[in-house]
C-alpha cells in the first residue's frame, strides 16, 4: 500500500526526532516528494551528519520542481557543518541570500563559520566573520551604561547591550520590560532559564537587523564566550578540571525537561572546580564549579551535571533537593565575551547575587570551623599521646589510647551541632503558621537546650562516639606511619 506524502513526512519527522536518518530516508525513498517532505529528509540528513546524502537530496529539487525555502538552506548549511566542509556551506549561504529576501539569515552564517571553524581553525573563522559584519553593519545608536530605568546595565556596544537579569523572572518578560524601557525595537539571540540569573545580551534592532543577524552568527558558530558559576550536590568530581560530553534532547512527551540520550543533539560541557565545601545536612560534598559552555543546549548545564550525579544545589526540577539551606538554584551566568558590530570585543561580568554570595560566605565560614576542629583534635591527640606516654604507655597501644580519648573529646564538643543539623534536616513546617521551627545551628541548640534540656542533645551519642572514635583511630595510625615512612626517607 503506498503512503501518503502527509503521513511519509510526519514519519520522517519523527525519525529524524529520534536521530535515526536512516529510516527517515527509507521512507523518503518510497514516497511521491512534496515541499514539506523534501525539507524532512534534508533535516534528517542534517542530523545524521549526511552532508553527501542532503546535497544530493538537494541536487533534485529542480527535477521535482520544489522552491528552496529557508528551512531548505538551514539544514542542509547545518548538515556541512561536522565534517568542517565550508565551501559547500559557504556556497549555499550565497547562493540563499541571493535567491531569498528575507534578511534573517545569521544563523545560517553561523552554520558557516562553525564549518570554517572545524576545517581551518578559529583565526579563519574570525575572518569570515569580520567579513559578514560588513555585511550587516549599520549605525546603531548606542546605549549608555548604567541608564536604563529599571536595569542594571552590564556593558554595551555598537548593536548589542548587556543587563543583569535576576533570577526568578523569564527572559521574555525581561525582554519585553527593557523594550518599553529603551523605547526601541530589541531582540533576544539567546536566553537565561527562569531560576538563573546573570549576564543577558540583546541586540539593539529588530528580528532582522544587521545587529541581530551579527549576534546570532557569533552565538552559532560558537564564538561567543560565556562564563557560569554553580554549585554541584554529591561526590567530590573525580578532577579539577573536566568535560561532560553527552547528546542532549526534549524528554519524549515532556517539553519541559530535557534528558541526556545517545540520540540527543552534541552537547559539551567544560568546567575547573574552584572550592568543595561539606553539605550542612548530609555525608555529600558541595562543589563549587566554573562552567564554560561548548555547545548550547537548552537546560544543559542542570542536564549535564545531574546525569553524572552531581545534581545543582536547589534545582528541584533535575534532582536538586529542596533544602531550606539554598533557597534558589545556584547557576549565575557571571561573564560574557562578544563582538558589537563595530567589531570590537565586548567583555561584561555580573557579580555574584547577594543570597548567592552569602550562601557562600556560610559554607566557608563552616569549612574554615572543620579545619579549626580538625587542628584542635590533633593538638588534643599530641597532649594524650603525651600523658599516656608519662604513664608507660607505648607504641601502638598509646596511638590507640590516645587517639580514642581525642575522638571521645571530639564527640562530646561537636555532637550538639550534629543533632542542630540532623533536627533542620528532618524539620516540617507548623502547620499552623506554616513556620519552621528550626532556622540556623545555634538558633536550634538553644531552642532545643531551652525546651528538652542539654542532654537532649547527645540522644544517640554512643554510636556516634564510636564512628569518630573509629575514624579518629584510623586516621592517626596513618598519621603516624606516613611520620615514620618521611623519617626513614630523611
Amino acid at each position: 500500500m503506498p503512503v501518503s506524502t502527509v503521513a511519509a513526512s510526519a514519519a520522517v519527522t519523527a525519525c529524524e526526532g529520534q536521530s535515526q536518518w536512516q529510516a527517515a530516508l527509507l521512507l523518503f525513498s518510497g514516497t511521491k516528494v512534496d515541499q514539506i517532505l523534501a525539507n524532512a529528509a534534508i533535516s534528517a540528513a542534517e542530523k545524521g551528519s549526511q552532508w553527501q546524502v542532503a546535497m544530493q537530496i538537494l541536487g533534485d529539487f529542480d527535477r521535482w520542481r520544489l522552491q528552496k525555502t529557508e528551512i531548505t538552506y538551514t539544514a542542509a548549511i547545518s548538515s556541512c557543518e561536522p565534517a568542517g566542509i565550508w565551501h559547500v556551506a559557504l556556497a549555499l549561504f550565497l547562493e540563499m541570500r541571493h535567491a531569498l529576501p528575507a534578511r534573517e539569515q545569521g544563523v545560517q552564517a553561523g552554520s558557516v563559520l562553525l564549518a570554517l571553524r572545524r576545517a581551518l581553525g578559529l583565526a579563519k573563522a574570525e575572518e569570515l566573520l569580520e567579513r559578514f559584519r560588513r555585511l550587516w553593519e549599520e549605525e546603531v545608536p548606542q546605549v549608555e551604561q548604567r541608564r536604563v530605568a529599571g536595569f542594571r546595565v552590564l556593558g554595551s556596544g555598537c548593536g548589542v547591550l548587556a543587563i543583569d537579569k535576576p533570577q526568578g523572572v523569564e527572559t521574555e518578560v525581561v525582554i519585553s520590560e527593557l523594550r518599553a524601557a529603551l523605547q526601541r525595537p530589541i531582540s533576544c539571540t539567546s536566553r537565561l532559564d527562569l531560576p538563573t540569573s546573570g549576564v543577558l545580551p540583546v541586540a539593539l534592532g529588530d528580528e532582522g537587523s544587521g545587529a541581530t543577524q551579527y549576534l546570532r552568527a557569533q552565538w552559532a558558530a560558537r564564538l561567543v564566550s560565556k562564563q557560569y558559576l554553580c554549585l554541584c550536590v554529591g561526590e567530590a568530581l573525580p578532577a579539577t578540571r573536566g568535560e561532560i560530553r553527552r547528546g542532549i534532547r526534549p524528554v519524549p512527551g515532556n517539553l519541559l525537561m530535557q534528558e541526556v540520550s545517545p540520540y540527543g543533539r552534541p552537547a559539551r560541557t567544560a568546567y575547573q572546580v574552584l572550592a568543595s565545601y561539606s553539605h550542612p545536612e548530609n555525608e555529600s560534598t558541595l562543589s563549587l564549579v566554573q562552567v564554560q559552555l561548548l555547545t548550547g543546549r537548552k537546560h544543559q548545564i542542570r542536564v549535564h551535571f545531574a546525569s553524572i550525579g552531581r545534581p545543582l544545589a536547589g534545582d528541584r526540577r533535575y534532582g536538586g533537593a529542596n533544602d531550606f539551606w539554598c533557597e534558589r538554584m545556584f547557576l549565575h551566568c557571571r561573564r560574557l565575551q562578544v563582538r558589537d558590530l563595530r567589531g570590537r570585543r565586548l567583555v561584561v561580568k555580573s557579580p555574584l547575587p547577594a543570597e548567592l554570595a552569602a550562601l557562600l560566605k556560610r559554607l566557608e565560614k563552616k569549612r574554615l570551623a572543620h579545619i579549626a576542629r580538625a587542628a584542635r583534635l590533633v593538638a588534643t591527640y599530641d597532649q594524650f599521646k603525651t600523658i599516656y606516654g608519662n604513664f608507660g604507655i607505648k607504641g601502638n597501644s598509646n596511638v590507640v589510647a590516645s587517639s580514642f580519648t581525642a575522638g571521645l573529646v571530639y564527640s562530646i564538643i561537636t555532637m550538639p551541632f550534629e543533632s542542630a543539623k540532623n533536627r533542620m534536616a528532618s524539620q516540617k513546617p507548623d502547620p499552623e503558621t506554616k513556620q519552621l521551627p528550626y532556622r540556623g545551628t545555634m538558633q536550634t541548640i538553644s531552642t532545643v537546650a531551652g525546651k528538652e534540656g542539654a542532654l537532649a542533645l547527645y540522644n544517640g551519642f554512643f554510636p556516634y562516639f564510636l564512628r569518630c572514635g573509629g575514624h579518629t583511630v584510623l586516621m592517626f595510625f596513618a598519621v603516624e606511619k606516613m611520620q615514620k615512612m618521611y623519617r626513614t626517607m630523611g
